[in-house]
C-alpha cells in the first residue's frame, strides 16, 4: 500500500499539533485517549518474519474481576487494517515497561543491523518503542513524530497509573 509524501499511512490520521512538550501543554490521560481508542497504523515488529504495517488501537471490553462485578478492561489491540479483527488483545494493566528507541533485536534483524520499514527503507530509530508486558514484549514504529508522541505519552501515562495501582494494593496487603 502506498504512503503519503509524509510517510503516513492513507489510513493514519495525522495529529495536528504535537503533544510532547512541558508545562501547561503537557498531555494528559484523557486528552490522549480519544486519540488511541480512535487508532492509527504503526508498523509492528514481530519475533519472526518481517516488520508489518497494523492498525493500533486501545479497545475496552468487559472482564469480570475477584469480587464478582464486570468493568471495562483497556486492551491494546492491533489488525491487518482498520476493518480487520485484531489479530492480538493485551490487558494494559500487564504493561510493565516502556522504552523510546530501537532497543530490541527485533528491530535490527536485517543483515546491516539497521532500523528498517514495512518496504525495507531505513526508518528513525528515535519513532521507535518498545511496550514490555507481563506476557511479551512488543516493538513499534510510528511514521509519524505525532504518532509517536501520543502513543508513548500515552503508554508512559498507562504504566505510571499501573504503577499506583500495584502501590495501592502493596499498601492495602501491608494494612
Amino acid at each position: 500500500t502506498a504512503a503519503t509524501a509524509h510517510g503516513h499511512h492513507p489510513r493514519a490520521g495525522s495529529r495536528s499539533g504535537s503533544v510532547a512538550g512541558g508545562g501547561e501543554n503537557r498531555p494528559t490521560f484523557g486528552k490522549l485517549l480519544p486519540l488511541v481508542k480512535q487508532g492509527t497504523d504503526l508498523v509492528k515488529y514481530g519475533r519472526n518474519g518481517s516488520p508489518k504495517l497494523r492498525f493500533v488501537r486501545i479497545v475496552y471490553q468487559k472482564a469480570n474481576v475477584a469480587d464478582g462485578r464486570t468493568i471495562d478492561m483497556p486492551y491494546l489491540t492491533w489488525a491487518k487494517n482498520v476493518k480487520a479483527a485484531p489479530t492480538a488483545m493485551l490487558p494494559l494493566l500487564e504493561l510493565r515497561e516502556v522504552t523510546r528507541g530501537a532497543t530490541t533485536p527485533n528491530f535490527k534483524r536485517n543483515s546491516k543491523h539497521e532500523v528498517v520499514g514495512e518496504r525495507g527503507e531505513a526508518v528513525p530509530a528515535q519513532q521507535c518503542f518498545t511496550l514490555n508486558f507481563a506476557e511479551r514484549p512488543v516493538d513499534f514504529y510510528a511514521p509519524g513524530p505525532e504518532d509517536f508522541d501520543t502513543w508513548y505519552q500515552f503508554m508512559k501515562l498507562v504504566l505510571h497509573r499501573n504503577r499506583e495501582l500495584e502501590q495501592e494494593a502493596d499498601d492495602a496487603d501491608a494494612a
